[in-house]
């Protein structure tokens, strides 16, 4: 299986195949986040107040975008070509975001512990070739569920961490 890894450096995300760097990300939770993927430079970041979505833009048309349900935890990712992905949060053993296409997940991020350290894991969960479109959802995951993943981490409640830990 293929295999890809995120790696963090100061302010900038480096997500590696195992010889080479595919996507850099400088992460702005607060704002627009930029990705450098194939050498073309791309933005990314969350639209709406109640009911947000997140986007991806190229030279300022919208090449991908994430919607949820109102109030629900399965999100949609569009792709312009017309490609539809989906994604969704669960919490039972923990905090996780998977990524299918159709039945088969893809990807996954979620909270484990090293330690009893809160790490952030990512992971290829089926055997696929790593296209522009798995990159973009990895990184469309990683702009997703990291503030997710540094609220419950590094948070005041260190109760939910406990908790957590213990599962």
């Amino acid at each position: 299986m293929n295999s890809l890894n995120w790696i963090r450096q100061s302010d900038k995300f480096y997500l590696n195949d195992g010889s080479e760097t595919r996507v850099e990300l400088t992460l702005n939770p607060a704002g627009n986040s930029t990705i450098l993927l194939n050498n073309r430079l791309y933005t990314a970041g969350r639209k709406g107040v109640w009911n947000p979505g997140y986007f991806v833009t190229e030279n300022g048309q919208e090449v991908v975008t994430l919607k949820y349900g109102f109030w629900g935890s399965k999100g949609f990712i569009s792709f312009s070509g017309g490609a539809v992905y989906t994604c969704g949060y669960n919490s039972k053993g923990g905090l996780k975001m998977r990524f299918f296409e159709g039945e088969k997940e893809l990807l996954r991020y979620a909270i484990g512990f090293e330690n009893k350290r809160p790490v952030l894991n990512f992971s290829l969960t089926h055997p696929t070739e790593i296209t522009t479109t798995i990159l973009l959802l990895a990184t469309f995951g990683m702009i997703a569920f990291y503030p997710l993943f540094t609220a419950t981490a590094y948070g005041d409640d260190t109760a939910d961490i406990v908790l957590l830990s213990a599962v």
